[in-house]
């Protein structure tokens, strides 16, 4: 047996004595195989075949052969499969890292109550005989991007465009004999179920408290004015802990997300940030997210003409200034003006911290890191703070944002992060 490579010069063939498609080993019946129809996984159909010249040698196809010349179609039509009516699928010779586990997508037809497709062979069928040693064996992967069944067989073109080629979907040769008539022509085909990923609810998400919040638990030293909590994002799927590959802010992409927020006045925690890690990361990424670059902390009251610090009148004032200034910030809009509105801090009373390093002083980076859970976080200040640019300009809070979860089968889950009644809680829905 070979299989393909990118060796060797193009071939030459004129009959094709042996050809059949199966899922992983040939039947007398037509196989099922479950696929997620995210347009992502991809489900492993092989093709077995032996392609002769015209004295009966056995001709081995190169690389480039087999991308010219071996297609998956339509059992029932003909088409290419990725063209026509079925453009939504398509088909490589070279898998991606998306996971293919059959058992998650029957668990996901048995919770709905669906069964794959029964095999449809013919009544006729009989078992073919062992395989040749010289026959070629080729991997193909198929994904779908829209949930359907298809019936796929395969198609060998020839170098000479003239000759018909040889083709799995002649339902009058006996079923799954790959010998076929002795004429090119075939019957064997694989059944592909392309299912829609897992119906979840927005509690399938994370850990949670009884009003529904995620549930963040304090993690590091109290050593300092601020602390970080941590929270869990998983996929949940009954029993089932779905691995993640990735987490994003933006759909199919790598961007990266944060909420950011003031707390109200007399609260125990007076500023919080969000913080997050890719799945199993030890360490943030994005952190902070621009435009937020650090964080102006008042390190001391305003100090009266004696010297003496008085924060019970002239501190409470100035909080009142800052909420009022907060709130008219708001009421203008997106405007350039409104986001980035220029402050400069009294002399001496505000000390730039920067928010990795805060982090790193508090916790050292992410605890416990697991495949199957995002980490989100929120590093919280209880002395009053200033979010601010790289430039020094203040950056308004952001209080809720989109997050997408990729698990490894490929399927994308849009949520919506915020940040909850009272610092540091978040709220985490499905969008």
């Amino acid at each position: 047996m070979t299989t393909i490579n990118d060796s060797g010069t193009a071939a030459s063939w004129t009959q094709v004595t042996y050809f059949q498609i199966y899922k992983v080993f040939a039947s007398a019946s037509p196989e099922s195989v479950g696929l997620f129809a995210n347009g992502r996984q991809q489900c492993q159909i092989q093709v077995e075949f032996i392609a002769r010249d015209d004295r009966g040698t056995p001709v081995t196809l190169t690389a480039s052969d087999i991308r010219t010349h071996l297609q998956l179609i339509d059992y029932r039509s003909g088409a290419v499969i990725g063209e026509g009516a079925t453009a939504n699928w398509s088909v490589s010779t070279t898998g991606n890292d998306y996971e293919w586990d059959e058992s998650v997508i029957t668990m996901v037809r048995d919770a709905r109550g669906e069964t794959f497709a029964q095999s449809q062979g013919n009544a006729s069928a009989t078992s073919h005989p062992p395989a040749p040693a010289n026959q070629q064996r080729v991997t193909l992967y198929v994904s779908s991007a829209v949930a359907t069944r298809l019936q796929v067989g395969a198609k060998l073109s020839y170098p000479t465009a003239s000759r018909p080629a040889a083709m799995t979907n002649v339902s009058s040769i006996t079923f799954n004999d790959p010998l076929g008539n002795g004429e090119g022509q075939f019957n064997s085909m694989v059944i592909i179920d392309a299912v829609a990923g897992p119906a979840l609810s927005t509690q399938d998400y994370g850990d949670r408290n009884p009003d529904m919040s995620l549930a963040m638990q304090p993690v590091g030293n109290e050593n300092h004015f601020f602390r970080a909590f941590q929270c869990r994002v998983n996929v949940n799927f009954g029993r089932r802990r779905f691995p993640l590959r990735s987490v994003s802010g933006s759909k199919g992409g790598a961007s990266g997300f944060a909420v950011y927020k003031y707390g109200s006045f007399g609260a125990n925690w007076l500023w919080g940030m969000s913080y997050y890690a890719q799945p199993g990361a030890a360490s943030p990424e994005h952190f902070p997210l621009p435009p937020l670059s650090y964080v102006d902390v008042e390190t001391r009251g305003p100090t009266s003409v004696h010297g003496v610090d008085d924060a019970s009148a002239n501190g409470i004032a100035r909080l009142a200034i800052e909420c009022i200034t907060r709130i008219a910030t708001r009421a203008q809009g997106d405007s350039t003006a409104a986001r980035h509105t220029q402050r400069q801090p009294d002399a001496g009373l505000y000390t730039r911290y920067e928010p990795i390093n805060m982090l790193r002083q508090c916790v050292g980076g992410i605890d416990s890191p697991s495949a199957d859970s995002v980490v989100v976080g929120v590093l919280a200040g209880n002395l009053r703070g200033r979010f601010k640019t790289s430039t020094g300009l203040d950056t308004p809070e952001v209080t809720t944002t989109m997050l997408y979860l990729m698990d490894v089968y490929g399927n994308e889950h849009a949520l919506r992060l915020a940040f909850s009644t009272q610092l540091p809680q978040l709220t985490l829905t499905k969008a």
